[in-house]
């Protein structure tokens, strides 16, 4: 039987699919679970955007700041990471 959906284009899912073993070990038949993960990924999404950017002006934080620089500049930016967010602090002029 086709497997007919109204879901939109796009929408995360996830299938799995496991076989019915007769006594022969010969697969008479299977069960499928499919998982409809979009409430999770909005979540992931808004915990994201949370813990990375400021709620009052949308801009990103310190954090994220500091996990780009490291990105760039690779495992030697813990040092000058610390010691540019530290510069850059409000207040340290």
């Amino acid at each position: 039987m086709p497997c007919v959906s109204n879901r939109a284009e796009g929408t995360p899912v996830r299938a799995f699919f496991n076989g019915v073993h007769s006594v022969d070990d010969e697969i008479v038949g299977g069960v499928v679970i499919v998982e409809d993960f979009t409430e999770r990924k909005r979540n992931e999404e808004m915990i994201y955007r949370q813990a990375n950017y400021d709620a009052l002006t949308d801009l990103p934080n310190r954090r994220l700041f500091i996990e780009r620089l490291e990105a760039l500049c690779g495992k030697k930016a813990n040092r000058n990471a610390a010691w540019v967010t530290d510069v850059f602090r409000p207040g340290s002029f």
